[in-house]
């Protein structure tokens, strides 16, 4: 996911999204915090602001609980003691879609917390591993709720102003919060500004203090790690319109064949009076690798509500030619030409026919499917990941007010992976072994054997297929590759082995793909290997290169097999045979001297 043309985001959104339920919880006991935690707001691009910030207190950590490394296992959310807060808090947390009957109304902050920056169990959809969806609905909603609530602005027991970088803040620059009890935040931008430089507010929380050992902030031990968010640190974004692109669930790739759902988002914008003219359109430009999806599957959704209201657009209004997803007339869904006599523009209050609420700042969700096909490219170990247009597509939001410098765009990549392999004598590197027949399976069901076909006779090159063969085969000098696959683990087993070489015992190929911080983007991928003698990394940790042992007699059959067994028992045999025979023949000639 990246930004563009100075359109300010927040991957940090939900900066405590790496949470599990176990995470932050609702608990009652109230303990002291530390109060010289950090939080750290980045900056993307030079110029988005010179504005002023501050850090509002929502609730301060108590209860923690941390593993035997040191990192967070479970926190709590204390009761913020500001005169009326807690009901601020609540009431917010109803505003944005928690459901009244079961928020806990002595520590509202403790459900959000639970509820929405953890892996709830009833998601909109189901994903689990993005750190924007669809908890970023709720969460902007519910942020936007406090930001707006005098009371609570005013009364909440710490309130803490930011620290900028320079004025305007330079790309790259920090805004820096400092001395801060450690907690959840509510950080809103505080001067009045026009909307193409004011920020949206933020939720995050600071690290967590451990006094073990010499004493340290901590996050959770997935904290940072692949899509998950760090604690202490968010991004900028304004509330300008703007368009964001994400895909759901994007922890581990796809295979070919798989469907890849897609979250596209914009803020609904404050239409400025006299507009007699407006339309909203998304454009979204897919690459070959993925195939469209049926104008019909596409589902819209208006902030936290789950009612599509896709059909509430004029008839038409999603269209589809060739690789291009368009979606007319959303303007629809949040304005009417009611001013004026019915000849200018104006926000309205609810989705048409409906009670679903739209005001300015709503974030519409537009969701839909795509089947990654076999043009996908792959990412193999050490690849350069810097560009993958085959599996990226981009969406652009337009709108009148929108200028080309501020037009937004985004895109998002459909990863899928491979395995580089090679056949060698173990005894003989040099020497590489075509003919070697293998089959794969994923670790996590070692007895079913994945499927492919081979991209051009005698390649070597094996693209995954559901419809291919379960047999792969080493090529011209050894060489053998599969690719269309998902991270994860994979189990290879040796078939047959080359002419005079012994099989080598199954083995695991782990694919372990980091992504860059707070991000749906792959910084690195590497091979992890099992502990088989017979595999390991060779060209610049690129290649799997797998040993056979040679049939010589010095290299009797040790592999598995009952080769060994059979070769002991003959031995044996013809021992005690010879022994027998032996002894027959000294009885004998004992005998003959006897007489």
């Amino acid at each position: 996911m990246n930004t563009k043309l100075r359109v300010k985001r927040l991957a940090g959104l939900v900066a405590a999204a790496s949470v599990t339920l176990a995470g932050f919880g609702l608990v009652s006991t109230a303990q002291a915090a530390t109060n010289d935690a950090t939080i750290t707001v980045n900056v993307t691009q030079a110029g988005e602001t010179g504005a002023t910030y501050t850090a509002y207190l929502i609730g301060e950590y108590e209860n923690k609980v941390f593993t035997a490394a040191g990192k967070i296992d479970s926190i709590g959310i204390a009761a913020n003691t500001g005169s009326g807060v807690n009901d601020d808090i609540k009431d917010a947390a109803i505003a944005a879609g928690a459901p009244a009957a079961t928020i806990d109304a002595a520590k509202p902050a403790g459900w959000v917390a639970a509820n929405w920056l953890g892996y709830t169990t009833t998601p909109i959809s189901d994903d689990t591993i993005s750190a924007v969806s669809p908890y970023a609905g709720k969460l902007q909603v519910f942020a936007q709720q406090l930001a707006g609530t005098a009371n609570f602005t005013t009364n909440t027991t710490a309130i803490v102003p930011g620290v900028k970088s320079g004025d305007p803040v330079p790309a790259g620059g920090t805004i820096t919060f400092s001395n801060l009890d450690e907690g959840l935040y509510l950080i809103v931008d505080s001067s009045p500004s026009s909307s193409a430089a004011h920020s949206l507010p933020i939720i995050v929380g600071t690290k967590a203090w451990n006094p073990a050992g010499s004493g340290s902030f901590v996050d959770f031990a997935d904290g940072g790690t692949g899509v998950k968010p760090e604690l202490g640190v968010a991004q900028l974004k304004n509330d300008a319109t703007y368009v964001g692109k994400t895909i759901v669930g994007n922890g581990t790739g796809f295979n070919i064949g798989d469907e890849v759902e897609y979250e596209v988002t914009f803020t609904v914008p404050t239409i400025p009076a006299g507009k007699i003219n407006w339309s909203t359109t998304i454009t979204d430009t897919f690459p070959t690798a993925l195939d469209l999806p049926a104008v019909t599957d596409v589902e819209i959704y208006a902030g936290a509500d789950t009612t599509n209201i896709a059909s509430k657009l004029p008839a038409g209004s999603i269209s589809k030619a060739g690789q291009i997803l368009t979606i007319t007339n959303l303007e629809n869904l949040f304005a009417a030409q009611t001013a004026a006599g019915g000849t200018e523009w104006e926000n309205v209050a609810t989705v048409p026919t409906t009670t679903i609420p739209v005001p300015a700042g709503t974030i519409i969700r537009i969701r839909y499917k795509a089947v990654i096909n076999d043009q996908a490219e792959a990412v193999y170990a050490v690849d350069t990941l810097t560009n993958l247009p085959a599996n990226t597509n981009s969406v652009k939001y337009t709108n009148p007010d929108h200028t080309e410098a501020h037009d937004s765009e985004d895109d998002a990549t459909a990863y899928t992976f491979g395995i580089d392999l090679e056949k060698v004598d173990k005894a003989d590197p040099a020497t590489k072994l075509p003919n070697a027949s293998f089959t794969v399976a994923r670790a996590s069901a070692p007895s079913v054997p994945l499927t492919f076909t081979e991209t051009s006779a005698n390649s070597g090159v094996y693209r995954y297929d559901p419809a291919g063969s379960t047999v792969i085969v080493s090529r011209t000098a050894g060489s053998f590759k599969i690719y269309g696959i998902a991270s994860g683990e994979y189990i290879f087993t040796e078939t047959s082995a080359p002419t005079d070489f012994y099989a080598v015992s199954p083995f695991k190929v782990t694919i372990s793909a980091t992504f860059a911080l707070n991000t749906q983007t792959v910084s690195s991928v590497d091979y992890v290997l099992d502990s088989s003698t017979d595999t390991w990394l060779t060209n610049g940790d690129k290649t799997v290169t797998v040993g056979d042992t040679k049939k010589t007699l010095a290299n009797l059959p040790y592999t598995g097999g009952i080769g060994i067994a059979l070769f002991l028992i003959i031995g044996a045999a013809v021992t005690i045979i010879g022994v027998r025979a032996h002894r027959q023949s000294a009885k004998a000639e004992t005998a003959a001297s006897a007489v």
